[in-house]
């Protein structure tokens, strides 16, 4: 999978793509992607058998603070937690078209 500047084929590696926030992925420092990798390498997951069902999407993103601060994107946490029943099957989709092609989309 690649992102900009990083690419792994290491599920591990991978599913810390999806569980990182969006400032790690514009980060320009590759040391941190560098001890990722090394970290991540002592348990193996196989990233064909990660299955991104609705209804977690819509849990997890019901359980966003917010009163947090907006991310790099700019999208403020509350829009996201108010917009949870509208986000929550794009973001599905997104998910797992991005896991199946193994490259996240450009924006």
């Amino acid at each position: 999978m690649k992102f900009g500047q990083y690419s792994s084929s290491k599920g591990e590696v991978i599913c810390y793509f999806f569980n990182t926030p969006t400032n790690f992925l514009h980060d320009s420092d590759t040391t941190n992607f560098n001890i990722i990798d090394t970290k991540i390498d002592q348990s193996p997951v196989d990233i064909d058998s990660i299955e991104v069902k609705e209804a977690e999407v819509s849990r997890l993103l019901k359980t966003i603070d917010p009163h947090k601060s907006a991310v790099p994107d700019g999208i403020p946490a509350i829009f996201i937690v108010r917009c949870a029943g509208f986000l929550t099957l794009p973001l599905s989709i997104l998910y797992r078209r991005s896991s199946k092609e193994g490259m996240f989309p450009n924006i």
